[in-house]
């Protein structure tokens, strides 16, 4: 009884003299949320359908002037309230009462509370009071007369939705509030409480930021997306709204409601010990001044360090060696003359320059350079660190997924598998995949020198993220990227993606697909308006039948001829209707590549009259103009998809028409739609003769490397 006497006791009147004193605080809190949220909402309440991503956006709090309330008001409220705090006149007649510290201490956190607490409950019940259906103009069938609900359309403006938008506020303020008090409990000064309340409220995700970005430049194989930015983003609530549009998770609420009252505990324990004759100073406790000044040198010497980098990577002859000068010597300068602005602000005064500051710079020096050295060094073992098979239940690694196909591997359109990823990877977890993926694994970081020197090649590269689940809380993750010919000829990528876990999941059999509606192919040459309705398949059988061919050609489908940069045969699109997470119809669309070697489904379109409208023979080419492009004769375009009437651009350079009906039937089935090298090599255009109804004179780029292009090509320009 004692304790909570002592510790939890508050003072009715003080908390009345503060409302009193204060009552603008929720005032002009009220009538800001209430003018950036609820007012525009009522001036187009009749047409309340005109405001649906307005109201979304107020209602999960990525609304600008609703996020900027909710960060100052908690701030301006704790440095207002404790103010007394921070003049010695004001603290010593606050004391000279017949309250307790504690009183003092609790009867102003809870007049606090309750001042940042009304704007926010106000605005809450008037939303709730205002909330009526609200949906999107596209998600009625007529959306002119909107008329006819969609089944997937969705009510923005329930109560539930405002429910949640305030507890979601509510616990940004808390924890806002909380380590706004935790910076004035630590202060001596209003200037000094405002700049520190809000620097603390962004230090954790700062610091751990800073430190992702030192990972990412030195450690090879470090992965800065999935566990490390959800750390980053849920560390703050302010910062994970932004983040998310399903509201904060359960343990994320859990700990957010932790951390409010872990951080107040010690506001409360640091009031008692306060001495209140340092009212006035920048820093009233000791232990503060260090770690305040260390800080102020930690982000300084790192953004000095990132300056200085990349004033020299503008430099041409700026490698490896030399981007080490620059970053140790933009390290160098930052934390000395970080440290020293932050010795002088901490203690207000420019006389520093003691044995003090020296040792005390001398500490900071030794943990900066223990701390570079671990990333810069690999004192951890992080690069080198590989898992057992034994201890991976699965991994989330490359679906193949790439630019080039058209989302045909997209994950979302397939039946979900056991393990949920947020990304477009797949989760393989068959025994056999598993152990190439570790062996892949093993083998990028023992070839760590070569794969870097090949990073600076200007190539096609791919990203390879290995997301091991071996039932840690963080796991175990990395992300690669290799060059084309370093995944072409690599024989784990083989396995994966002919194994039958892959091609299983991926199959039509198991598109998540409650109909398929219609199949349009696309004629990868030109569009001809003549017969464009032709290439529209609607028939039920017709579609079935094509479906079962496709499914042939990708089963029978090597890794080579999927990675293969030679064009397709034509691609075409299957509009389909599935079940969304809610069990509601919705409609997509899945683009899909006809490869070339894809016989069955090739045959297929033969034997059904499509191919005519398809493919592209040498009598409709008038002829095919290429150049080469050399990086070293300053030519290059890197640009694949220059319009036709840029193509004159080419006129300049040194050309090789070819007119040749067996040479153009050639290109026609060896041409590739990207180049691998991205300095040297060969580009091309074909120019169509008169064809009626085409609307296209000219094609897309084509492209060969120097070692895959015609003899009569590279002869020409050799």
């Amino acid at each position: 009884m004692k304790f909570r006497a002592s510790y939890f006791s508050i003072s009715i009147p003080l908390i009345k003299e503060n409302l009193r004193r204060f009552w603008a605080i929720p005032a002009i809190g009220f009538l800001a949320y209430f003018l950036s949220g609820v007012f525009p909402i009522l001036m187009s309440y009749s047409n309340i359908n005109n405001m649906y991503y307005y109201i979304e956006m107020c209602l999960t709090n990525k609304q600008p002037f609703f996020m900027a309330i909710h960060l100052m008001l908690p701030i301006i409220t704790a440095v207002i309230v404790y103010r007394y705090l921070q003049s010695p006149s004001s603290v010593t007649s606050m004391h000279a009462m017949p309250f307790t510290r504690a009183q003092l201490f609790n009867s102003g956190l809870l007049s606090g509370l309750i001042l940042i607490l009304l704007p926010l409950l106000g605005n809450e019940l008037i939303f709730q009071l205002i909330a009526k259906p609200t949906y999107d103009y596209y998600m009625y069938e007529d959306y002119k007369k909107m008329i006819g609900l969609m089944d997937n359309a969705v009510d923005i403006f329930t109560r539930s939705n405002v429910l949640e938008w305030f507890w979601q506020s509510l616990l940004i303020v808390l924890v806002i509030y909380a380590i706004s008090i935790f910076a004035g409990m630590v202060t001596g000064n209003t200037v000094m409480h405002l700049s520190l309340a809000l620097g603390f409220n962004f230090l954790a995700p700062a610091l751990y930021l800073t430190f992702i970005t030192y990972c990412s430049s030195y450690l090879f194989g470090f992965a800065s997306e999935g566990i490390h930015m959800k750390i980053l983003t849920g560390l703050s609530p302010f910062i994970q709204s932004f983040n998310s549009d399903k509201g904060f998770a359960v343990p994320l609420q859990i700990y957010y409601i932790i951390l409010t009252i872990l951080v107040m505990i010690v506001s409360s324990i640091l009031y008692q010990k306060r001495q209140m004759e340092k009212s006035g100073d920048s820093i009233v406790f000791k232990f503060m001044v260090p770690a305040i000044c260390y800080l102020i040198a930690y982000f300084g010497m790192s953004l000095m360090a990132y300056y200085f980098t990349s004033l020299g990577s503008n430099n041409n002859n700026f490698d490896a060696q030399t981007k080490d000068i620059y970053f140790y010597a933009g390290l160098a300068a930052g934390a000395i003359i970080s440290f020293i602005l932050g010795r002088m602000i901490v203690l207000k005064t420019p006389r520093i320059f003691n044995r003090q500051t020296l040792k005390s710079f001398g500490i900071f020096a030794l943990i900066a350079i223990l701390f570079i050295c671990s990333i810069t060094l690999d004192l951890t073992g992080f690069e080198k660190r590989v898992p057992h098979s034994g201890e991976v239940h699965g991994v989330l690694s490359t679906a193949f997924n790439y630019a080039d196909n058209n989302g045909r591997y997209n994950a979302d359109f397939f039946n979900p598998s056991d393990f949920e990823s947020e990304n477009s990877d797949f989760y393989y977890s068959d025994p056999k995949n598993i152990k190439a993926l570790i062996a892949l694994h093993q083998d990028i970081v023992s070839q760590k020198q070569r794969i870097e020197k090949e990073q600076e090649l200007n190539v096609q590269t791919y990203p390879v993220d290995l997301y091991y689940d071996n039932s840690t809380p963080l796991g175990l993750q990395r992300s690669y990227t290799l060059t084309y010919k370093e995944m072409l000829h690599n024989k784990y990528f083989k396995q994966l993606y002919e194994s039958q876990e892959f091609k299983r999941h991926f199959s039509f059999k198991h598109l998540n697909c409650e109909k398929m509606t219609r199949v349009t192919l696309n004629n990868l040459y030109y569009y001809d308006e003549n017969v464009a309705s032709r290439l529209i398949i609607t028939e039920e059988n017709k579609i079935t039948e094509l479906l079962a061919a496709m499914e042939q050609d990708f089963q029978a489908r090597t890794y080579e001829n999927y990675l293969s940069l030679i064009h397709p045969y034509c691609n075409l699109y299957l509009d389909f209707d599935y079940l969304n997470n809610r069990g509601k119809i919705e409609k997509d669309t899945l683009d899909v590549n006809v490869l070339l070697t894809d016989t069955h489904t090739i045959n297929w379109l033969k034997d059904n009259g499509y191919s005519n409208y398809l493919e592209c023979s040498a009598d409709k080419i008038s002829k095919i103009v290429f150049t080469k492009q050399d990086s070293q004769e300053d030519i290059t375009s890197k640009d694949q998809t220059i319009a036709s009437k840029d193509m004159t651009e080419e006129e300049n350079k040194r050309q090789l028409i070819i007119t040749d009906p067996d040479q153009i039937r050639q290109i026609l089935s060896t041409y590739c739609t990207s180049q691998n090298n991205f300095d040297t090599y060969y580009q091309g255009h074909i120019v169509y003769k008169q064809i009626d109804g085409a609307t296209a004179t000219y094609s897309d780029n084509i492209y060969y490397d120097l070692d895959t292009a015609p003899d009569f090509i590279s002869g020409y320009f050799h």
